[in-house]
Order: structure tokens, then sequence, then C-alpha cells
């Protein structure tokens, strides 16, 4: 009977003991702050984590841990992450987490994927951490313009950039201090990755940090750590963190307190067990980042290449050098002195041509600027000064004349008799910014590239970029005033005549094909003009000459003498044309397309002109399939309907009319055009 009772009071006893176990905490949040500096931060923040995990007692935990940020200087950050851990040993538990972080800044906003491994003891923990930054890792900021200086300019920046990094920590707990308090030591060596921005190095650095942890009555935690490495030096940092569990009946059990309910024996290893198995994951929270000023020689924006300046001011009072300092006084010096690929800057000087009237025979790659325009460099630029742009002429022929690969930007050019600019020589060439009065630009028969004129101003002449073969030609918003011909253009290229303003020019736009393939884009340009506002000849039989003519706008004068006038071939010389006629708006001007022979053609779309003149299809042809005109109607009123109020003229051999189809055009898109 009394072992019976005995073994009845044992059964008892482990039950209640079994009752009186507590699982714990297995499921937190916590609120914490940190202040201080640490490894690639500046400013203390404060955290909020959530911690969850199953509440059960068996070897495998898997758990999720969420944790945001926010620094005292507004800007946050942010880890989620996931992982599990295991009981393979009697006093061992090993762990694999991933995590993704993220941290905003005003100067970069880093991305990071994080891998990590924990062997963890009650005597010592193991812990291997990676961190791999995957977007937005790395910033170049703006230049600006330190100054010039002897023949380069300085420019500074701030470069951004955000380190992944690998560390291993060794952690163990001091024992032997007062019951509810806890001592923690981690060891910590660490290595920043290599990180180069624009050329500088920012990584590539190792490290060590120590850390103390304070753990009071399993709740509330209190400690700090020291680094050093080469480029964040020493940082030291300090936090509070207040860890609470999700269940409220788990902060006191029975009238004891988080460090006293595991004083049942039956207990103590369970509990254990799970508190090492649903520790904190200890690893680094914030991405490092570091910024630094670079100063350095400006570049120039095209090539990439340091920009090397030769400065003319035609106010000195001796030669000079061709620094900023010291200018050459004259630019026959520059001439004489500057190398291929330099910058000659023209500075503002006294405001007249002397010393500035031998004209200048560019170098392979040289480039002729002055204070009309902002000088770039790199991402910024070195002001213009507008109200004294100086003048250049040349009583005895071109102002300038190019050889390859040349620029003139932001200056004055006079001249009565010859060119203001020769780029007969030239395969590539940029004219922007520039004002020539009573001179224009000549670049007939250029040999093949590309080739701009923007944002010019045109006196007295205009530019002549004819018979040019297999290359791209750019003529943007351009003013032309009082020229015989604003713009004479032509040859097997790619042209695009776009936004430009022809003021009482007495012919337009006039181009011509005489063999190969060409694309003409003519958009969006004002012609003011006293005869043809637009002309086009092909005499090529090799492919016809595709037109897009769009969106101008012409002012003329009288009809027959102002039209758009498109010509296929001659009386002797047959020739192909397609065009694409649309949304151009014509007063006092009338549409001119004549087929001049039986062995041309001629394929037209016309669609939503305004016009107040007529429409003329002139077929010298015998062959109406020589002349093909897409409308909206089979029969000759559409025409009237497709264009106003205007008439339609067939003076001679009917024309094949065609029923429009939509979709693309009927001739080959531009290539290589972009199509504004």
């Amino acid at each position: 009977m009394n072992t019976r009772v005995f073994a009845l009071s044992l059964l008892t006893c482990a039950f209640l003991f079994a009752d009186d176990c507590v699982h714990g905490p297995s499921c937190r949040f916590s609120v914490g702050t940190r202040q201080g500096k640490g490894i690639g931060y500046d400013e203390g923040y404060s955290s909020l984590d959530g911690f969850l995990t199953p509440n059960w007692q068996k070897p495998f935990q898997p758990f999720l841990d969420g944790r945001v940020h926010m620094f005292n200087n507004s800007r946050f950050a942010g880890n989620l992450g996931m992982g599990f851990r295991l009981m393979a040993l009697e006093n061992w538990a090993f762990g694999i987490n991933g995590f993704y972080d993220f941290r905003s800044e005003k100067s970069l906003s880093p991305h990071q994927m994080g891998m990590g491994l924990e062997a963890l003891n009650y005597n010592v923990d193991f812990r291997f951490n990676l961190y791999i930054p995957v977007a937005e890792t790395e910033r170049r900021g703006p230049a600006r313009l330190v100054g010039l200086e002897n023949n380069v300019a300085i420019v500074s920046r701030r470069l951004s950039a955000a380190y992944g990094g690998m560390n291993a920590e060794v952690g163990f707990p001091i024992r032997g201090f007062f019951e509810p308090i806890n001592l923690y030591l981690g060891l910590d060596p660490y290595y920043l990755f290599r990180k180069e921005v624009a050329g500088f190095n920012f990584g590539n650095s190792f490290g060590g940090l120590a850390r103390l942890n304070m753990r009071i009555l399993d709740c509330v935690d209190i400690g700090g750590s020291f680094s050093y490495d080469r480029l964040f030096h020493g940082r030291i940092n300090g936090y509070i963190n207040l860890s609470i569990p999700f269940s409220p009946s788990t902060l006191i059990y029975k009238g004891k307190r988080w460090n006293e309910r595991y004083h049942n024996p039956g207990c103590s290893g369970q509990a254990s067990r799970q508190r090492l198995l649903t520790q904190p994951v200890i690893r680094r929270e914030i991405i490092p980042m570091k910024q630094t000023k670079l100063t350095a020689l400006g570049q120039d924006p095209v090539t990439h290449k340091s920009l090397s300046l030769v400065f003319v001011d035609n106010s000195m009072t001796w030669p000079g050098a061709g620094t900023f300092e010291a200018p050459f006084h004259s630019l026959a010096l520059a001439e004489q002195h500057s190398k291929p690929g330099q910058t000659i800057y023209i500075l503002p000087g006294d405001g007249t041509s002397r010393h500035l009237d031998s004209g200048i025979a560019l170098k392979p790659g040289q480039r002729l600027h002055g204070p009309g325009t902002d000088l770039l460099i790199d991402d910024t630029f070195y002001p213009a000064t507008l109200k004294k742009v100086p003048t250049l002429t040349n009583p005895h022929g071109a102002v300038v004349t190019f050889s390859d690969n040349n620029q003139v930007r932001g200056i004055n050019i006079e001249q009565n008799q010859g060119s203001g600019i020769d780029a007969r020589q030239a395969s590539h060439f940029v004219i922007s910014n520039v004002n020539l009065i009573g001179c224009g630009v000549d670049a007939t028969a250029s040999p093949s590239g590309v080739k701009h004129f923007e944002s010019n101003h045109f006196l007295g002449a205009g530019i002549a970029v004819n018979d040019v073969d297999e290359s791209r030609v750019a003529i943007r918003q351009n003013t032309i005033e009082g020229a015989s011909v604003g713009v004479a253009f032509g040859g097997a290229s790619c042209f695009t005549i776009v936004e430009n303003d022809l003021r009482q020019v007495e012919k337009g736009l006039m181009g011509e094909l005489k063999s190969g393939q060409g694309f003409f884009a003519l958009q969006r340009n004002k012609i003011d003009t006293l005869g043809t506002a637009i002309g086009f000849l092909s005499t090529s039989m090799d492919a016809p000459a595709q037109l897009l003519i769009e969106e101008n706008t012409i002012k003329g004068r009288d009809h027959f003498d102002d039209a758009l006038l498109l010509l296929a071939g001659t009386k002797d010389a047959p020739g192909l044309i397609e065009a694409f006629i649309q949304k151009n708006n014509l007063f006092f001007a009338d549409i001119i397309i004549k087929v001049q022979n039986t062995e041309s053609h001629i394929k037209l779309k016309l669609l939503d002109n305004q016009m107040s003149g007529r429409l003329a299809l002139i077929n010298f042809s015998k062959n109406p399939a020589a002349f093909e005109i897409e409308s909206l109607n089979l029969d000759v009123s559409g025409i009237s309907d497709l264009n106003n109020d205007g008439d339609v003229l067939i003076p001679f051999e009917p024309v094949a009319f065609l029923k429009i189809e939509d979709g693309p055009r009927f001739f080959t898109p531009f290539k290589d055009v972009e199509e504004e």
C-alpha cells in the first residue's frame, strides 16, 4: 500500500512539475534605441522588432524576424528575415537564416541580401554572416565646378557607396554576477568588401568589434560596442532594448518574475533549450555606407577624357601663355600653339574683333568655344556671359575652317565675303549657338559622317549641306533671316530639318537627290518666304527619295511662286519620290507636285493639310499610274475635303487616286532618324 501511495505521489509531483513548466515567450516584440556612431552610419536610431516562432517544445525551431529602424535624422532602415535552428546535439543548436535589408538615405537607398550561420551553446556561440548589396549600391553625385586653373577645369562631386562584407563573431556569457543580471561578451572580426566608384576605392578593409551586453530579468538589454577599421576608424555606441512577449501571462507567473520561473528542476533543461533556440539573431542591422568628396580634373562629357583648354583674351596687353591666368592675346597664337583635341576658349575680352580678325583653321578634334553658351564640363558647366560675346572676322577667306571632328559654339562670326564656316573637309562636326552675320556655313560635298547645326542665328546667308552622301545631318532650331536660300540640302543621306525659323528668305528649304536613296524629315519649321518655301527635286532612279513633310507653317506672298514644290525628275532625267505630306499650314501658298517625264514616278499621301491656296497635280507622263496619290476619297473631290477649301488642279494627264490606308506609311520608315 505504501508503495502504491509513494508511486502515486511521484506521478502527482511529476504532473504538477510538468504543469509548472512555462514554455517561455517564444514570440515577442522589442523596442529600443541605439545611440552613437556605428560601422557605416553616423546617426543613432530607434528600433521596433517582431520575432515570430512556434511556441512548441521541439528540436526544430523556425522563425520569422522583422525589424524597422528610424534614425535621428528621420531616415529609416529595415530588415526582414527568416530561418530555423535545430538541436542537433545535446548541448548545441545549429541555425541558418536569410535576410533582406534596406536603408534609405538622402544620397543613396541601398538594398542588400544577407545570409547567416550559427552554432549556439550554453557556454560559447559562433556566428558567421555574409552581406551582399544587390541594388542601388553606389551613386556618383553631380559635378560642381570648382574653377578654371591653368589649362584645365577643376570639378568636385560627392560619391556614395554601400558596402558588402562579412563578419564572424564568437561570444560567451560571463558568469558569477548578481542573479538578475546576465553578462555576454562578443568579439567580432569583420571585412568590408572592395567598392570602387568613379575610380575611388571605398572598401577593402578589415576591422574588429567588441560588444558587451547586460540582460536584466530576461527582458531588458543594455550594452555597448566599440569597432575600429581604417574606413570609419574608432566608433562607439550604446543601446537599451526592452523585449516583451506576446502573451501577458508569461510576464509574471504565479508571482514569480522571469528570472525565477525556471527553478523547478524538471523544467530547467527544457527552458534552457527553448531559450537557446529562440534567442535574438545577432547580425548587422544597418547597411554600411560612406560618402566622400572627390576633386578631379573636369572631363569632356562626350569623350569622357580630361578637358584640355587654351584661353584667348584680346584685352591682354602681352602675348600671354594660353592659360586661364595668362590667356593668349590673339587667335593666331592659339592656332599656332594649340594641339589636336584641345578646346580653344575665347574669353569676352574687350568686346571687339581686335586680334580676332585673322581667321582660324582648327586641328582635328579641336573645339572653338566662346561665352555665348555654357561650356559643358562633366555634368556641370562654366556659365555663359551673353553681354560680351567676341566677334571673329577674316577679310581674306573663311573665318573658321574645319579639318575633322570639330565644334564651334557660343561666338559671333562676321564676314561679308566668303563663308563664315568652311566645313567641306569635315565628316563630323557640331555648330551650335553661333551668330553668323553676312555669312553662312558651307558643307557642300563634305565626307560622310554626322553633322549638327543647332540653335544658330544666320543673317544674310544660310546653310549649304548638299551633295552629301551616307551621312546623318540634323538641322534644328536655327533662325535664318534674309538669305537667298535658307537651307540647301541633298544627297543619299538621312536629314532631319526640324523647328527652324526662316524669315524673309527668297527660298526656304531646297533639296535634291541625284542618286542613291535619301531620307528627309522636314517637321515643324516656320517659313516666311518670297519664293518657294519647300522645294525638292529627285533625279535618282536607284531608289525613291523619301520625304516626311509635317506640321510646317508656310507663309507665302502669291500663288504659284511660293509653293511647296516637289519634282519627280526633269524633262531630260527621270526621278522617283515617295512623300507623306501631313498637317501643314499654308497661307497664300500652293502645293505643286509634278511628274516630269514618262519614266518618273511619284507616290503621295496627303492628310489634314490646311490650305488657302491650291493643290496642283501635274502629270507630264501619259500614264496615270506614274502619279499615285492616297486620299480620303476615290474621286477628285476628296482632295478638297482633305485640304479644307483648297482647289485641285489637274491640267494635264490624269493621276491615279488610291483609297487611303490606315497603319504604317507606304514608304520605308526613316532609318536611324528620331521622328519627333
